[in-house]
């Protein structure tokens, strides 16, 4: 197993897409996926307007503050 304390971000990417409401109205979307050491795909899905470079960041950091709860990896 990979050492837990290495929990960098890579393999970033980013791309829009399309969903699909009840009514059938189709929306704009950006799909995240990413990878935080040896865990991952991480997928994480925006309303096209809500994809700020803030909110994407808030969610990653989110992501390697529960990765290092659960593997003891600290900081």
């Amino acid at each position: 197993m990979a050492d837990p304390n290495e929990l960098n971000l890579h393999d970033l990417q980013m791309s829009d897409t399309t969903a699909f409401t009840v009514g059938g109205a189709a929306v704009r979307r950006t799909r995240v996926t990413f990878f935080i050491g040896s865990h991952g795909p991480f997928v994480r899905e925006y309303e096209a307007e809500m994809a700020t470079t803030q909110k994407i960041q808030d969610d990653i950091d989110s992501v390697i503050k529960q990765l290092r709860i659960l593997t003891g990896a600290g900081g």
